[in-house]
Parts: structure tokens; C-alpha cells; sequence
């Protein structure tokens, strides 16, 4: 029997900052830290985001996504972040349908990233 994981709002702060370790951060990467800590680990993580805009809402299926950087005047070290988290291809025919539409040429926006990285690195 599967159990049912929660639906957890997760916010990424300033941009990559959470992820460089910026002292602004730190209680925001702590949080995600005892977040992890307090539930059980998933077989799988569905992100939202907001960060691209489609005409219908699009599941991006690319196999090994690479990062989009969707910011600009941050430290050189943001733009060199890579997160190569494993993809479940195919996805269940239960997200197949008119509602949605599969896209292959998105990468991982960095919210993406500092949203699961101190979840669950």
C-alpha cells in the first residue's frame, strides 16, 4: 500500500542564494533542512513553477535537464550550479491529456534547484 505524501509550498528565497550559503538565507535553508528531516523520503517530486510561461500547462519530460538561468547580477559562482537530479521518464499516462502537453527543450530553472537541493541533497 502506498502512503499519500503531503503537498508542501516550499519558497527559494533570493534567487541561487540559498545555495551558496548566503547568511540571509541560512533560516530559510534551515527550514527546508528540518522539513526533509520530518517527512519521509519520496520515490518523487513534482515541481511547480512559475518561471516559463506555455499556452497550456506543460510537463517538461527532458531526460537529463540541464539549467536555465533565469537571473542575472548575482555572484559568478550562481551561474556555474549544476543539478543533475534523476528523471522518471516516461511519465504516468495518468498526466496524459488535453490539459497538459509535454515539452523536452526546459531545463531546470535554479528555483527548481534551491527549492529540492537542501531537501534533499
Amino acid at each position: 500500500m502506498h502512503t499519500l505524501m503531503p503537498v508542501v509550498f516550499v519558497p527559494h528565497g533570493g534567487g541561487p542564494m540559498p545555495l551558496l550559503g548566503d547568511v540571509n538565507h541560512r533560516e530559510l535553508t534551515r527550514f527546508m533542512q528540518s522539513l526533509a528531516a520530518d517527512l519521509p523520503r519520496p520515490q518523487a517530486i513534482v515541481v511547480i513553477t512559475a518561471h516559463w510561461e506555455e499556452e497550456l500547462l506543460s510537463i517538461s519530460d527532458s531526460p537529463a535537464p540541464g539549467m536555465m538561468f533565469d537571473y542575472y547580477g548575482f555572484p559568478p559562482e550562481s551561474y556555474e550550479f549544476s543539478y543533475p537530479a534523476p528523471v522518471i521518464l516516461p511519465l504516468p499516462s495518468r498526466y496524459n491529456s488535453y490539459y497538459w502537453r509535454r515539452i523536452s527543450r526546459r531545463g531546470w530553472t535554479t528555483s527548481v534547484a534551491t527549492t529540492t537541493v537542501p531537501l534533499y541533497r
